[in-house]
């Protein structure tokens, strides 16, 4: 198991770094499969429950590249399936859940991902004003025009601090407090189909999505005593 665990991680590392897109999904499917197929044996029958679910939705994904506001509602589906128990609430959630799958990365790929390629997409994300819920409290008149502004400001010098002093852990959170206000505008009819304010945010948030969650998911099969879950609020139930 362990010449198995290090062939993968060997394999992962490559495909962070891999030229063609396509070439990378199929590769991180087959590999997570395989993994994950190698391991169900000692996971409790919820863990897998999850992990499947995620996993199918990771994998359907790759199908949506011409349809890049599916694709991303796709991925954050999978981000949902493998941390947040059904009907809870999910912002508290995954700040915790990132916390532990950062500090369970003992090879440091979360680092190579927030620090490689895919940093310019992340400071895009993170310097636009549609991702944070405090601009929609100033549409809606719920906060002033300078309560807004100072805190965009405010949180712009933040992000820039935690960029020159590489804290990994504040970028991800940000990065994920965002998306999440992302999904819920798509989910909520909040954008027509095809916006030309959004198509650049939708297809970035998705290529962030389909690096980190192949990575997610290999740590916890790495930890799966630590990331056991209760039993699902949406069990598998027999077809009547």
């Amino acid at each position: 198991m362990m010449i198995e665990k290090r062939l993968f991680i060997l394999r992962i590392f490559s495909m962070l770094h891999h030229e063609n897109k396509n070439v990378f999904y199929e590769e991180n499917m087959l590999v997570l499969e395989e993994l994950f197929r190698s391991q169900k044996a000692m996971s409790s029958s919820h863990f897998n429950l999850r992990f499947q679910r995620g996993l199918s939705w990771l994998k359907k994904s790759t199908d949506l590249d011409e349809c890049p506001e599916f694709k991303f509602m796709s991925l954050w589906i999978a981000f949902r399936a493998i941390h947040v128990a059904e009907g809870e609430e999910p912002s508290a959630l995954t700040r915790i859940f990132l916390q532990e799958i950062y500090h369970s990365d003992q090879n440091g790929r979360i680092a190579t991902l927030l620090w490689g390629k895919l940093q310019q997409s992340i400071l895009s994300l993170l310097h636009s004003p549609y991702l944070y819920t405090e601009f929609w409290q100033y549409q809606h008149q719920e906060i002033n025009q300078h309560t807004w502004q100072n805190h965009f400001i405010a949180e712009k010098n933040q992000i820039e601090n935690a960029v020159q002093q590489h804290h990994s852990m504040e970028i991800l959170a940000r990065i994920f407090q965002g998306l999440h206000v992302l999904h819920e505008q798509i989910s909520l009819g909040g954008m027509s189909y095809q916006s030309a304010i959004y198509q650049k945010y939708i297809q970035e948030s998705g290529q962030i999505l389909s690096r980190f969650l192949p990575v997610f998911m290999y740590i916890l099969l790495e930890n799966i005593t630590h990331f056991e879950v209760e039993k699902p609020f949406y069990p598998t139930i027999s077809m009547c």
